[in-house]
């Protein structure tokens, strides 16, 4: 179940807070998915190179902070069980973090926050981080 946020100022904090109740689904053009395990991973992030620096960025900030994936999912109030899947898929870059949880990943991770949202922007669009910040 997916609800809609009742979106206010730009610095106030969203009504409600879904994450841990979404189904998390990879991108597909195939209306029925095949098993995991017999086709191809599609990546959200299509270049190789980008993932990796995802990967490198997103893990480091965790163990940096001496957290693995099931701590990291407590700290973001999520149930451990169900979204240690969602950690590991976002710092393989399968799927992108939420930017609704921008803030709350960064604190968990001890990363100014405006610096976690700074660098996840140069990954997931690089284009706006390009517009905005070069």
């Amino acid at each position: 179940m997916v609800e809609t946020i009742n979106s206010g100022p730009l610095d106030s904090k969203p009504c409600v807070d879904t994450i841990s109740s979404a189904k998390v689904t990879p991108i597909s053009n195939k209306q029925e998915q095949e098993p995991m395990t017999t086709k191809k991973i599609r990546h959200v992030i299509k270049d190789e190179g980008t993932r990796d620096k995802i990967n490198t960025y997103l893990v480091g900030l965790r163990t940096k902070k001496g957290l693995t994936q099931v701590d990291l999912c407590k700290k973001l109030g999520l149930d451990p069980d169900r979204a240690k899947t969602l950690v590991s898929q976002c710092e393989t870059g399968y799927i992108k973090v939420p930017p609704e949880r921008f803030k709350d990943w960064a604190k968990a991770c001890g990363e100014p926050r405006d610096m976690f949202a700074k660098t996840m922007l140069k990954f997931y669009e690089p284009y706006i981080y390009e517009c905005l910040f070069k």
